[in-house]
Parts: structure tokens; sequence; C-alpha cells
């Protein structure tokens, strides 16, 4: 049994962390230290209804907890991270952009009720940056902004080591600045939004309309041949892999993320002058090939020297960052510190 297990002057042991995602739903263990002990995974698109969430998050737990020796009593509470508008002070989910059926769920209460534990709900991108800023990048910073990158972007904003919410909790919706009222339609509504870029989809789409642009032989593109001959095989993982490798057509696709991430940041360094930027998310995953021209144009276009030598950091909870912020989230609620 790992021995950061055991349960001291009882303490939970345990807090239950659990990542909603646009493709997938991670929940898992995660210990006070912050280190992830076990997790499940579930396709967002085969979960039916909240109510189906409920069903599924309540086997879950019951196996989490077996396979890992562990009582009910073990756990903390559960922290929950949605990504979208959620009323943090009553447990709704008001709506989620990018996972339909969602509006107006007390998710809170609901789970409480079906798992007997104490429960917590926040944007996803909040719970993320709790995280970091407890057991990754923010340690030792006060002020600095979040954003995960996956299916959406969302953003966080902590000040003077608090989450800044906003006056109904919108705040941090970084996904949604627009950037070209001009621009291709959002899931939002609006028009030219980052999203609308650097969402995971839409770098795929971009890829897709270089490829079909390129003269000559396609079937010798480096990119084309890691997805073995499959364009609908493209994913952020292989481009990212393409882009290794030199494959021109992918590294063009991330300078140009890179580049609407950048214009982003120097918006935000201007307006907010944090002490760094946390990039998280599968599409953070990417690497230099997107961090280069991402800080490149940040620096560029920053208006001060301060500004421009804000350091741009990954997270360091990776692709578990929202799970274990959503755990580390429970915890500093029931501390009184959230």
């Amino acid at each position: 049994m790992n021995h950061e297990l055991r349960t001291l002057n009882h303490e939970p042991s345990v807090y239950i962390g659990i990542d909603i995602g646009a493709t997938e739903v991670k929940t898992g263990l995660v210990t006070r230290q912050g280190t992830l002990v076990s997790k499940e995974r579930h396709e967002t698109a085969k979960i039916a209804s909240p109510a189906h969430f409920l069903d599924i998050l309540n086997e879950t737990v019951h196996r989490l907890l077996q396979s890992n020796a562990l009582s009910k009593q073990s756990v903390g509470g559960i922290g929950i991270g949605a990504p979208g508008w959620v009323d943090y002070p009553h447990g709704i989910v008001r709506e989620l952009t990018n996972i339909p059926g969602w509006r107006d769920v007390p998710i809170v209460i609901q789970l409480q009720t079906a798992t007997g534990l104490k429960s917590f709900v926040d944007n996803d991108a909040n719970v993320m940056a709790v995280g970091e800023l407890i057991h990754g990048a923010g340690r030792g910073h006060e002020n600095f902004v979040c954003l995960t990158l996956g299916t959406g972007v969302g953003g966080a904003i902590v000040v003077d080591g608090k989450l800044y919410r906003g006056a109904n909790g919108l705040a941090g919706e970084i996904g949604h600045m627009i950037l070209d009222l001009n621009g291709p339609e959002c899931a939002c509504g609006a028009r030219g939004c980052l999203e609308r870029y650097v969402g995971n989809r839409f770098i795929i789409a971009n890829a897709l309309r270089k490829l079909e642009a390129l003269a000559g032989p396609v079937h010798e593109n480096i990119l084309l041949s890691l997805a073995d001959n499959r364009p609908d095989k493209i994913t952020p993982k292989i481009l990212a892999e393409a882009a290794a490798r030199g494959d021109a057509l992918s590294l063009d696709v991330w300078r140009e993320t890179g580049h609407y991430l950048g214009v982003a940041l120097s918006v935000l360094v201007n307006l907010l002058n944090p002490e760094c930027f946390i990039i998280g998310g599968g599409v953070a995953r990417a690497g230099s090939v997107l961090f280069d021209p991402m800080r490149d144009t940040a620096a560029r276009l920053a208006m001060n020297q301060l500004g421009k030598t804000t350091p741009i950091m990954e997270a360091e909870l990776k692709e578990d960052a929202g799970l274990i912020g959503a755990a580390t989230f429970a915890l500093t609620c029931l501390e009184k510190a959230c």
C-alpha cells in the first residue's frame, strides 16, 4: 500500500478529483501531497446525461476505493472541474459550452446525495490553477494566469494567491477572447474567439486544409505517413510528432497556433501584469514547437520590457493537472481556503 495513503491524526488520506472534458471524463484518487494514486477514464460521448454521469461516478468511486483497499471514510471529499459556466457558490453547473445537455445542473447536491461525500465544483481551468498553485508550476507565485488547451480553451486568474472568479463566476474565459470580429463562428455564438483557432479540432482542421493545398504526391508527407495515410486519424499528438521530425506542414500549423496564443497572452500581460503564465492541457504537450512561437509573439507584442520577459511555462502536473487540481480544490474548500 502506498505510504501516502496512511491516515495521520484521523485526517482523510485521499481526495477524489473529477475532470470533465469534452472528450473524456477522468476520475482519480489523489493524496493530500498531490500524488495521483489511481484513475479511470470514460468517454464523454458515452455519458448520456448528468443523471447517467452520477451513476457512472458512483460505480467508479466504489471501484477505485475497493482496488486501493480504502474505505469511504478515508476520502476527504470530491472536487469537480467542469469546462464551462459554473456557479461555484451554489454548486451548480450552469452551462458546458462543448457538452450538450448540461444546463443548471445542481451537481454538488446531487453528488453528495449519491455518494455521501462532501463535494465541490468549479470551472476546470480554476481547479487546474489550484493544483498548479499548490503542487505545480505556480508554487512560489501569487499572481498568475493559467490556460488549459484541449477541445476548448479554459482560463483561470490567480490574484494574491486566490482565484479571481469575477462578479458571477465567469472570469477567466480566455478562450472566448475575440481576436477577429470577422473570424470563424465559435460554439459560443461569437466570431473569431481564440478557442476557434487553437482548440484541438481547429488545429486539425488547419492541418487538413494545408494538406489539401499541397502540390505533388501527398503520400510522401511525414504527417500523413504517421497517420497511416488516413487524414481522419490525424491528432494533435501526431501533428507534434511530425513537427518533431521536421515536417514543414506540421511546423507551420504549430507556428500559427502559437502565434494566436501569443497574441492573447500579450493582451493579458498588458492588462494583468502577471508573474507568469502556466499552460496545460493536451495541446500543450506539443512542447517547443508550440511554446517557441507563443513566447516569441507574446514578447514582440507586449507593451514593455517586463511584459516581454514574463515567463510562459508548461503546467508541471501535465495531463493530470485537471484531475489533481480538482482533488486539491476539494481539500482547499474543506479547509476554507478556496
